[in-house]
């Protein structure tokens, strides 16, 4: 949720790197959802763009930024729906971080933070669009050879690297199996070969250490190639004329279609039906209704990237309890836990593995941390006091901050012209929402909220400034009140739901059919649906099911 450096190369399900001219128009560049907007389309802040009034701009969304964090008052009417009353009773916490993973494959800027000045054509995504797990695999073992463990002799890498557990003292048992983490290297500042010190990811995405539960979600899909290429090579399914390289590089191609695949049916069966409201998930998977964006474009869509898809740093809790030997962390832990801001204290040991009984419906609902409820409401914790945020004076700065000024930079759709637009094209999907239906009531209700909630003293927001967001608000701002006023935070609102699942569902369907694990070997996975089943699938085809620290 904060490093978002490095530029892989995007790459093909079999691992072979993938390049494009800089005119073909899946090359990288951004585009905005359904069309450019006109000028009188554009999100406006006191009727002027923000980043040509940036110092107003950023006055009043820091402004707005603290509303975020001082309203959880907001989820007090669901009390005894859950434990805690922000907590979501539909979504476990584990899907916040697959979630996470989704982006991290969907989209790679090509700058850390976007001024604001900056146009959406200089920006460049590096990710391939594809849903093909470029986050893990990256340009494949040839150009990412740090990701990948040379298994053989004869130097093809098919395997992910992990890294041994670490001990937390002496008397703690070393890991059985011992591979529990992410794989880990020593840094080093001169030409020595380093044998202890500072540690780096070794990742094809640096960003999948964001944070200790991140980290510990990739180990899951590293195993799984892993156990995936164990089964393969058990079955011996090579063409007899292939030498041992190639027969190598052969099964490396099948277990990542065949990860890809499972990832791919999680996305789809999993994750999507807990995120969209159910009418707009009905709408195209039950009704086959058209999409509202027909023509083959591949670009990443800004509205997606810079608001739509933050909607689950919304869903981030204040606190997780990892296993059943620890009594948990705090999320400004939990960030920290990497080798970015903790070089010397990876890899991680006993108290961060993660038991995912705790973190997807596995047995005991009761053991389970729920993620917090969509809306316009973050944890505590988030604030980032030492840098997390990236200040951009010096000052302490919120996530949700970053987030907003991310969509001001981007030139997006204002709400309403875009409501207007999706009802010329669908008018049936506005229909669905009476808050979308009118958009006078619509802006009333910004402006009640906006007024009730306000955040700690000295910087609340004026009647001017009120009036102005609920008159224009941020898409982002916007997709996470709708969530709230229409969903109780439980999933996304109609226009949130629209603009994901035009993005994600429309890419599935033009994917090649899921059936096309067919013409290869059976590994197990084929059926794997859901996040539990592939958990109880690999524990028991991998060892991990008597693994110690607990895998489930």
């Amino acid at each position: 949720m904060k490093s978002h450096g490095g530029t892989p190369l995007p790459v093909s399900p079999d691992g072979t790197c993938r390049f494009k001219h800089a005119k073909d128009s899946g090359s990288g560049a951004f585009r905005h959802f359904l069309r450019p907007p006109n000028g009188s389309e554009i999100h406006r802040l006191h009727g002027t763009l923000p980043r040509d009034d940036f110092r107003r701009a950023d006055d009043l969304l820091t402004r707005l930024s603290h509303h975020f964090l001082f309203s959880d008052r907001i989820w007090d009417a669901y009390q005894g729906e859950a434990a805690e009353a922000w907590e979501n009773p539909d979504i476990p916490a584990g899907y916040t971080y697959l979630l996470q993973l989704v982006a991290h494959d969907l989209v790679q800027a090509s700058v850390i933070f976007p001024r604001m000045d900056r146009r959406i054509g200089e920006l460049r995504n590096h990710r391939t669009f594809s849903l093909d797990l470029d986050t893990l695999y990256g340009s494949g073992p040839a150009a990412c050879p740090h990701a990948y463990s040379a298994s053989t002799k004869f130097g093809f890498r098919s395997r992910l690297k992990l890294s041994r557990m670490r001990q937390s003292n002496k008397l703690v048992p070393a890991a059985k199996p011992a591979f529990r983490d992410i794989g880990r290297g020593y840094a080093h500042e001169d030409n020595s070969f380093p044998r202890n010190g500072p540690t780096e990811a070794l990742l094809a995405d640096p960003r999948n250490d964001d944070n200790a539960n991140i980290s510990q979600l990739l180990t899951v899909f590293i195993w799984l190639h892993n156990t995936v290429i164990e089964s393969l090579e058990a079955q011996g399914a090579v063409p007899p004329e292939y030498s041992q390289e190639v027969a190598e590089e052969y099964r490396f191609g099948q277990a990542r279609r065949i990860v890809t695949e499972t990832y791919r049916r999680i996305v789809r069966h999993d994750l999507l039906p807990r995120i969209l409201h159910p009418d707009v998930l009905r709408h195209y998977e039950t009704d086959k209704s058209p999409y509202l964006e027909t023509d083959a474009d591949e670009r990443m869509p800004m509205e997606f990237s810079h608001a739509a898809f933050r909607f689950g740093h919304a869903m981030i809790r204040p606190s997780y309890r990892l296993n059943t030997g620890h009594p948990g962390f705090s999320i400004g832990d939990i960030l920290r836990t990497n080798s970015l801001r903790e070089p010397y204290s990876m890899p991680l040991n006993e108290k961060w593995i993660v038991e995912w009984s705790r973190f997807f419906e596995l047995d005991d609902p009761s053991l389970v941390n729920l993620s917090r409820r969509i809306g316009p409401s973050l944890s505590s914790g988030l604030e980032v006091p030492d840098g997390f945020g990236f200040p951009l004076r010096g000052t302490t700065e919120t996530l949700a901050h970053r987030d907003l000024l991310r969509g001001a930079s981007a030139d997006l759709w204002s709400v309403t012209a875009l409501i207007a637009e999706i009802g010329k094209r669908q008018p049936d999907l506005i229909a669905m929402s009476p808050l979308l239906s009118d958009i006078t009531g619509l802006r009333a209700r910004l402006q009640a909220w906006l007024a009730t909630n306000w955040s700690r003293s000295g910087q609340a927001l004026s009647e001017l400034q009120i009036d102005t967001i609920a008159e224009d608000p941020p898409l982002f701002f916007f997709i996470l009140f709708e969530a709230m006023a229409e969903a109780h935070g439980r999933h996304l609102g109609v226009l949130g739901s629209t603009i994901v699942a035009e993005v994600l569902l429309r890419r599935l369907d033009s994917i090649a059919p899921e059936t096309g694990t067919a013409s290869y070997p059976a590994t197990g996975f084929e059926t794997v649906r859901t996040m539990p089943a592939l958990l109880r699938t690999l524990a028991e085809r991998s060892g991990l099911s008597t693994a110690s620290p607990s895998f489930l």
